[in-house]
């Protein structure tokens, strides 16, 4: 009877962790949401995450598959609040990075090949000098942020990164849900990055903030992977 019951429960776990997947697939313009793959680039990985072991391939940009030939470009200004929602909900503990990339022209033809990406969000977790880490993404299912009000005045690849943890004590277990946005920014600043990074080539999968256990010892710190947020120069 104990040994069915086991088996129960671990279905029943197994179950949940398989459907405890989800996209960022839709836009968040002012605080409204847009269509479905309107503005965000839809992909071929359905709800599935790719591993940090994996890490080297050019999916790491926007997700395996995406491109952004029926991707329309949304209009935006620099310095308002956008964001992307979370279909269904976030359901592991993580952290949360976002970047942009200049496109040359037309957003819709960029692959973001190159050091072109900077940052400009990130939510790390909160820390309790060891006693206790929390993840403030946790059931989110909206990731809104600021624009950069220096940034200049063009097309982007607006890009969303949610690093999932719970499994990050494996080395290359660690977990990246992806999605990409096309925006067209206009009012903007002016400014260019001070700080930009190729992806793939920003992370290692033994990076501190990748292969980490976030269960015990509880972390005293955290660190980001990649580069800092971003300033702008003239």
């Amino acid at each position: 009877m104990l040994s069915f019951i086991c088996y129960f429960v671990f279905g029943l776990l197994s179950l949940r962790g398989a459907f405890a997947h989800w996209v960022f697939s839709a836009l968040i313009v002012d605080g409204e949401a847009t269509e479905n793959w309107q503005y965000v680039r839809n992909h071929t990985n359905a709800e599935y995450p790719i591993k940090s072991e994996n890490m080297t391939t050019t999916d790491m940009r926007c997700n395996v598959g995406a491109v952004g030939t029926n991707t329309s470009t949304a209009p935006v200004k620099a310095g308002s609040t956008v964001g992307f929602t979370v279909n269904p909900l976030i359901f592991h503990s993580g952290v949360v990075d976002v970047y942009m990339a200049r496109a040359p022209g037309k957003a819709a033809d960029f692959d973001g090949s190159g050091d072109v990406w900077f940052k400009i969000y990130e939510i790390p977790p909160v820390l309790d000098g060891g006693e206790s880490i929390e993840f403030s993404t946790f059931n989110a299912t909206q990731i809104e942020f600021p624009l950069p009000a220096a940034i200049e005045d063009g097309e982007y690849l607006l890009r969303i990164e949610f690093l999932a943890l719970h499994l990050a004590n494996y080395l290359g277990k660690a977990e990246f849900y992806i999605g990409c946005a096309q925006v067209a920014v206009t009012g903007g600043g002016g400014g260019k990055p001070t700080k930009t990074v190729a992806i793939p080539g920003a992370y290692s999968s033994t990076d501190p903030g990748i292969y980490m256990n976030i269960y015990t010892p509880i972390p005293t710190v955290y660190v980001m992977p990649g580069p800092p947020i971003s300033d702008f120069t003239q």
